[in-house]
This record gives structure tokens, C-alpha cells and sequence, in this order.
């Protein structure tokens, strides 16, 4: 079934024609300062950073629509003007919503942080201070960051057991649980160290000159050997939460590895609709008056859309090598700081700005709120995968009382035929769909605009259900 095109009011028009070029300009600020000033900080308003500004408006409109629709009661599904009380399910689904998108994504990494900033809540600039002898930095230097920075120390965590004239070579003292050492060879320029010296790791080594190193920003202040650098803001992005995370942490591998895909097996990919930073926007403006007739008249249905959405595992097979080369490059293996430089440059344009955004937000009027959960979320691909191969619990079941009217199909944000699922040759079957055929966030909003109540989610536990036609 193709989606059908609505009339746009001059309001909605007016609306779009400043969506798209007011979400490039907030991101890219948000993301590519360098594109509009010299100093990102010049574009801090009231001491606090862009990221904040634009994560305040993101929350602000989530939590909004949230609560407006809790405290009002009633359901934001509704059919030809009748309204209808609000679900428990989608109750529970916008007060998770809410307090997700406040406390972990706002509340937590940008108010508590602030209110602990030496400088005062008002003041988001990021500072180091470092010491490094014969250092001859002055204010506004620009500073690199060329080497791991190290001192001689007698309970040091490394030796250094050989010297040549170009490089020496140092030797952790602890061994891991296999009985290996830790070993690295440096430059012997950068420092002055002999056989059996003791070193600590005293962070990086930074200098004023670029010898292609990582430009961590400016001088603020220099006294002696002590100076301290105004962080570029830049290099503290944020992306969004990708299944490469998975390879840099262990924190980030158990959550990703362990956690969505068992959560994936009881209830689908409801992580999608109840908790997810992206989905957070998607679920919410989609049920607005003018989302609802993105989602309604301009989601892309009918198998050629639903082919394309190949082009997510493609995402996801990136996910994987980027996460691979990120956790190798790490333990400085097989591969070089270039290489993972090149790939990070790749994941910051294409995928987390081009796609993860000006497509993934600003497509919103033109293809419906789930382009990028549809398309592009990586994360959302590996959860179909697990939950496809290892027949997850999740189901939405349909009844006998279906009349095929087909609002639930119009209803779903991605883009899934409900209705193929609950009538056929005009009459009603006791159908069912997953993982296994769809892409189903469980965001519950066939179930809830179905006036006459003929689907629902399959009890947790309950046996598998097989398609029956009625006769």
C-alpha cells in the first residue's frame, strides 16, 4: 500500500520551508562549530555550549509532548476526531519516554556536570592543566597533542629496558593474567630516559608546533612549566549510541551485547519506542497534528520500501569494522592512528550528520518520524537480526474481529502493512508478526487505533502463534 499525499496547510508549508535549514544550522553548530567561527566558544550563549542549547530544545519538546498527552488522558491515536482514554500500555510507554529523555539524556551528562564545574554552572569551557618541562607555550598558542607524556617515578608502572639513539623501548612491571607485559617503543627525541629508569604515565605530551598530531586547542594561561589549555569543544562530540560502542568499553559491551538483546527477546524492539534517544523524537512528534500526517500520509509502505530496508545492515556491517578498528587500534595491533582517524571522519559526516540527522530528523515531513530507525540505526538492525534467529517472545496478534478498515496500517510510523496481518480476502485471520517479517518497534499505536480492538501484544510466555484463516 502507498503512502498518500495530504494537502500541506500554508502553515505546514511555511513550517517546512524553515524545518530542514533550521535542524542544519542547529546541528552543525551543534556538532561543526570551526563552520561558522574561529573559537567555538563564541557561540556559547549565557557560558553554556551549544550541545546543551541543543539537547535543552530536544528534551524540552520530547518531555512536552509527553507530558501533555499523561495529563490530558487521552489517547494520541484517534480516528476520524473521536477521542478514546489513554491505553495503561501507552501511558507507561510516554512516562518511560519522559523520564528517559530527562534524567539519562539531559539530567545527567549536562545539569549534574554543571552544577560540579569548578567554574560555576555557567561556564561549560573544558580546561587541562598540565606540566611539561622546557615548555615555552604562551596565551593562545595552539597546542598539539603529540606522545604519552612520561616521568620518571621509583614506583613507576614502566621500565625502560632499552635505549637506542632513534627510540627505547619501556615494559609495564605489572604482568596481565596470561603473563604478559605490556611493552611500547617511543621516540627517543621526545625524552631523556636510560635503561632501568622508572616511569609513571603523566598523560600527554603536548607542543605548540603541529607535528601531526591531534589539536587539543589553545593556551589559556602559561606560567613556567605549568600552562593550561582551553579544550577545542569539538573533539568531545557526542554521536549517537551505535553498536561500535560495544568494542571501546565494557560498560558499552554488556549494554550492547548483552542487554538490548535479551531485552529484545521478551519484548522486541520496544527499546526503540520506549527508550531510545532517537526514538524519543520520532515516537513523540509523530503523534503531533502535523507528524501524525507525516507518519499517516507520507511514510513509505509497499514492498519497494520495505526492500530498501536492506540498506540498514549495511550500517550495521560498519558498526562492526568501525567497532573492530576502534578496539584494535586500541591495543595498537594491526592497525594505525591514520586509519581509525579516517574511518571516525567517515562515521562523524556521513553517517552521524548526513544521515543520522539531516535525514534521520529533517526528513521527518517528507517520509514520515522512522526514516533513520527504518534505514540507518545500526543498533536497530542488530535487534532484528537477534530477534529474527532467536525467535523472540515479541508478537502483535490479531483477532477475528478485524473489519479491514486498514487504520492500523496508516497508523504505523514504520511503515508495516498491518493490516496483510489481520484480513484477507475480506475476512478476518488470526494473524500475527514479529522480527521475523517486520521491522515493529512496538510502539503499540495499531493496537491502540483499532476501533474495534482486534489486535493486541501476545502475553509474555504465552505459546507461538500460528496464522489461522476464519472461516
Amino acid at each position: 500500500m502507498a503512502a498518500d499525499v495530504h494537502k500541506r496547510s500554508f502553515a505546514e508549508k511555511a513550517f517546512i520551508a524553515l524545518f530542514l535549514p533550521l535542524v542544519t544550522l542547529m546541528y552543525l553548530a551543534y556538532k561543526y562549530p570551526n563552520i561558522f567561527v574561529e573559537d567555538p566558544y563564541d557561540l556559547y550563549l549565557l557560558g553554556k555550549s551549544v550541545g546543551f542549547w541543543y539537547n535543552f530544545a530536544y528534551t524540552f519538546i520530547v518531555c512536552y509532548i509527553c507530558a501533555s498527552v499523561v495529563i490530558k488522558n487521552t489517547s494520541p491515536y484517534k480516528k476520524g476526531g473521536k477521542e478514546k482514554a489513554l491505553s495503561p500500555y501507552q501511558r507507561k510507554k510516554f512516562i518511560s519516554i519522559f523520564f528517559v529523555q530527562f534524567v539519562l539524556f539531559f539530567l545527567l551528562p549536562y545539569i549534574i556536570p554543571g552544577l560540579k564545574n569548578k567554574n560555576g554552572f555557567f561556564d561549560d569551557r573544558i580546561m587541562i592543566h598540565a606540566e611539561q618541562n622546557n615548555s615555552s607555550f604562551k596565551e593562545g598558542d595552539a597546542v598539539y597533542q603529540i606522545a604519552k607524556n612520561y616521568k620518571r617515578d621509583s614506583s613507576g608502572a614502566y621500565e625502560v629496558i632499552d635505549v637506542t639513539v632513534d627510540s627505547f623501548i619501556i615494559q609495564a612491571v605489572d604482568k596481565d593474567l596470561f603473563g604478559h607485559a605490556e611493552r611500547r617503543v617511543l621516540d627517543a627525541t621526545l625524552f631523556s630516559f636510560q635503561a632501568g629508569d622508572k616511569l609513571s604515565d603523566n598523560g600527554y605530551l603536548y607542543s605548540a608546533s603541529d607535528t601531526s598530531g591531534l589539536k587539543v586547542g589553545k593556551v589559556h594561561k602559561s606560567e613556567g612549566d605549568k600552562f593550561s589549555i582551553l579544550v577545542d569543544p569539538t573533539l568531545n562530540k557526542n554521536a549517537y549510541v551505535y553498536v561500535y560502542n560495544g568494542f571501546t568499553s565494557s560498560g558499552g559491551f554488556i549494554y550492547i551485547f548483552l542487554l538490548i538483546p535479551l531485552s529484545v527477546w521478551f519484548f522486541g524492539k520496544r527499546y526503540c519506542s520506549w527508550f531510545c534517544a532517537c526514538g524519543n523524537l520520532a515516537e513523540t512528534v509523530g503523534i503531533t497534528k502535523w507528524g501524525g500526517l507525516w507518519v499517516r500520509h507520507h511514510t513509505p509502505r509497499g514492498e519497494t520500501s520495505r526492500k530498501l530496508e536492506v540498506v540498514q545492515y549495511f550500517f550495521l556491517v560498519w558498526a562492526f569494522v568501525f567497532g573492530m578498528i576502534l578496539f584494535l587500534d586500541t591495543w595498537k595491533l594491526f592497525t594505525v592512528g591514520n586509519m581509525a582517524t579516517a574511518m571516525r571522519v567517515y562515521q562523524d559526516i556521513v553517517m552521524d550528520l548526513i544521515f543520522g540527522a539531516l535525514i534521520g530528523v529533517g526528513a521527518y515531513p517528507f517520509f514520515g518520524t522512522r526514516i533513520w530507525c527504518r534505514y540507518g540505526c545500526p543498533l536497530a538492525a542488530g535487534m532484528r537480526i537477534f530477534g529474527k534467529y532467536s525467535k523472540s517472545n515479541f508478537q502483535v496478534v490479531a483477532s477475528n474481529k478485524c473489519s479491514g478498515i486498514g487504520e492500523c496500517s496508516k497508523a504505523c510510523p514504520m511503515g508495516i502493512n498491518v493490516e496483510d496481518y489481520a484480513h484477507k480476502d475480506k475476512k478476518p485471520i488470526n494473524g500475527s508478526f514479529s522480527l521475523d517479517e517486520t521491522t515493529c518497534v512496538g510502539c503499540g499505536g495499531c493496537i491502540d487505533i483499532c476501533p474495534v480492538n482486534a489486535l493486541e501484544f501476545k502475553p509474555l510466555g504465552s505459546a507461538s502463534t500460528e496464522e489461522v484463516v476464519t472461516k
